[in-house]
């Protein structure tokens, strides 16, 4: 009997381990994912006077579509929330989408997955993503790198 029990909590043990997704990352939204955006790098904005430092009327007037999308931003927005500003360059045509975000000592990885179309041309395009993460799930982060 107590084998039976043993076996059983080991197993609980382990579902849930397997279900809270140990290691897998802090959650994120991506807010934007767009291949439009001039004037930005990547940058971890932790408030709304940070945020309105990088998103001038000057930037934004390069990028309409951002601009119509950045209104949820606001003070309250980052009272617990962070956002994550990631920008790459590739040829146009080619399309990204953010798998993963993993934070090593105070450097978070932003782990994007590029997909190349059948034909392109040699022109290049920027790409800019917004991600919408809780601040206790990046503590002491202080700058981000984009791995492909």
């Amino acid at each position: 009997m107590i084998k039976k029990f043993l076996i059983l909590e080991v197993a609980l043990i382990m579902c849930i381990g397997l279900f809270t997704g140990c290691g897998s990352g802090a959650k994120f939204k991506v807010g934007y994912g767009q291949q439009d955006a001039f004037g930005y790098e990547n940058s971890i904005v932790n408030s709304f006077d940070e945020f309105n430092a990088i998103f001038t009327e000057e930037n934004l007037a390069l990028s309409p579509e951002l601009k119509s999308k950045i209104g949820i931003y606001n003070e309250s927005y980052f009272s617990e929330k962070a956002l994550l500003v990631c920008v790459l360059s590739g040829y146009a045509g080619t399309s990204y989408s953010v798998k993963s975000i993993e934070q090593e000592g105070k450097t978070i990885f932003v782990n994007v997955k590029k997909k190349d179309p059948k034909q392109s041309t040699q022109q290049m395009r920027n790409w800019t993503f917004l991600l919408e993460v809780k601040k206790s799930d990046i503590l002491d982060a202080t700058s981000i790198q984009v791995k492909i």
